[in-house]
């Protein structure tokens, strides 16, 4: 009994926070959830209970609207974007009228969305309520100068991975080896190219030991693969040569 009785007194708690005087003000704010979208955007406020207060959906060409639909959380509201295409415009516009703008991690809140129910408003129901219970996981917001820099980054990446799947691609079908692939990194380097490839007897695996000549280079991009229909060398099905920028157009 004197154990029980000198254990400290159980304290309710409201999602990891203690629920003292002095944070009363915190448990009654609102929480906005913004479903971003190529045209349109879906904006629900959450009160601190997790009811719905607004659900509107905004038409992105109307950011005054959009500040209004976000306004109903109140002022210095949380307010929750994923990091989708295109969320610079709308963070800076939020961040500019005085909200406290946070980016959900797209990985993150997929473990979230098994549900039977799934629509533009729920989305946003999902992110302004994994904001109120602490739950949220956070990406990064870079700041403006920063952002041109990453973005380039990011196509240099892509890029790279699609030279080196273009590379595999040449080895595996063993024309490389055979002189019908040549890299180029200009226009003058594509027609020296073309100029030798042309007419010239391609021998690998595929052709066989005579060989076929190549007739025309290889015309389609690099999104519609390097195989396929399209008059290669002689009548086989596929072609085997083929002209390849170093960046894609």
């Amino acid at each position: 009994m004197r154990e029980w009785a000198s254990a400290p007194r159980w304290r309710p708690r409201y999602f990891g926070v203690s629920t003292t005087p002095s944070r009363r003000e915190a448990l009654v704010s609102r929480y906005v959830g913004v479903d971003l979208h190529r045209r349109r955007c879906w904006v629900v406020v959450l009160d601190g209970d997790g009811q719905v207060v607004s659900s509107v959906s905004v038409d992105n060409r109307e950011p005054g609207r959009l500040v209004e639909a976000v306004a109903i959380g109140g002022e210095g509201c949380g307010v929750v974007i994923e990091a989708a295409w295109g969320w610079y415009w709308i963070a800076d516009l939020l961040s500019d009228a005085g909200f406290v703008v946070h980016l959900a991690h797209p990985l993150g809140v997929a473990g979230f969305r098994n549900r039977r129910v799934k629509n533009d408003e729920r989305d946003a129901i999902l992110l302004a309520d994994l904001l109120r219970m602490g739950s949220l996981p956070e990406a990064w917001i870079a700041p403006p100068e920063l952002r041109e820099l990453r973005e380039l980054v990011r196509y240099r990446r892509k890029l790279s991975q699609l030279r080196t799947g273009l590379k595999a691609q040449i080895h595996a079908g063993g024309r490389g080896k055979g002189g019908g692939v040549k890299l180029v990194r200009s226009a003058d380097e594509c027609r020296e190219a073309a100029d030798a490839i042309l007419g010239m007897q391609l021998v690998t695996h595929q052709t066989g030991p005579a060989g076929q000549q190549v007739r025309c280079p290889l015309r389609r991009g690099p999104r519609r693969g390097m195989s396929g229909g399209g008059g290669g060398t002689g009548d086989a099905p596929r072609p085997n040569s083929g002209i390849y920028p170093g960046l894609p157009r």
